[in-house]
């Protein structure tokens, strides 16, 4: 996603290196933590972005179902207050926190059933570049559920580790948090393969080490330039 802006800014491809950044695997990775049934979870600053109004409208349509659904949502940000009304208006069972650290983040994040992601683009243009949360979660095994917006998308499986979900579609998105909340076969293989998919691809130590190494090719070829002038 960075890097069509960038090209669409007219920045030369030749100058582009494109690459993802990780997170730790060693502390978010599956445990046998019991799930919470119906936990959904988002954690995201409170703010029009962040897409916290279709998320809470895409849940009680869910609700409407029969579905058991909490809502736990983690952040802080101007719109909390008016957040908070609206999901305890419209939903069952809301819990807002903030200022969690990383291993009570991972917990809660293991004992969700699914992790909600509703950003969107404004009007302005700003949007999620890609959305770290998104690893974390697959990471302890919860799928993902999220608009396909900004550079969301690389940072799922859709269709194997998590949905993605037209930008702005309460349906849509009610659907597949649906699916997964009432199809345990259906849930079990997303669980299954989510950490696997961030081991392989989004790992903090392999990341680095392979940002390391482009280093010392850009820093080598510019000592080989330096000696040949």
């Amino acid at each position: 996603f960075i890097r069509d802006r960038l090209l669409e800014l007219g920045f030369p491809e030749s100058r582009i290196y494109r690459h993802y950044i990780g997170i730790d695997t060693s502390l978010f990775k599956p445990t046998s933590k019991p799930r919470r049934k119906g936990l959904v979870v988002s954690i995201a600053r409170f703010a029009d972005v962040k897409g916290h109004r279709f998320m809470i409208d895409a849940l009680a349509r869910v609700a409407d179902q029969g579905i058991p659904v909490e809502f736990v949502m983690v952040g802080q940000g101007p719109l909390r207050e008016e957040i908070e009304a609206l999901a305890k208006q419209k939903l069952p069972k809301v819990t807002v926190q903030e200022n969690l650290t990383q291993t009570q983040i991972r917990d809660l994040l293991s004992e969700a059933e699914v992790y909600l992601h509703g950003s969107i683009m404004l009007d302005t243009g700003s949007a999620e570049a890609f959305g770290l949360v998104n690893l974390e979660a697959q990471a302890v095994g919860t799928p993902v559920v999220a608009f396909r917006s900004g550079g969301v998308g690389e940072a799922l499986q859709d269709g194997a580790t998590g949905f993605l979900v037209t930008e702005k579609d309460v349906n849509g998105m009610a659907d597949a948090v649906g699916r997964l909340l009432s199809d345990q076969p259906l849930w079990d293989a997303f669980s299954r393969r989510a950490p696997e998919f961030v081991q392989n691809n989004f790992d903090i130590y392999r990341q680095t080490a392979i940002l390391e190494d482009h280093y010392d090719t850009v820093i080598a070829e510019y000592k080989t330039l330096g000696m040949k002038s």
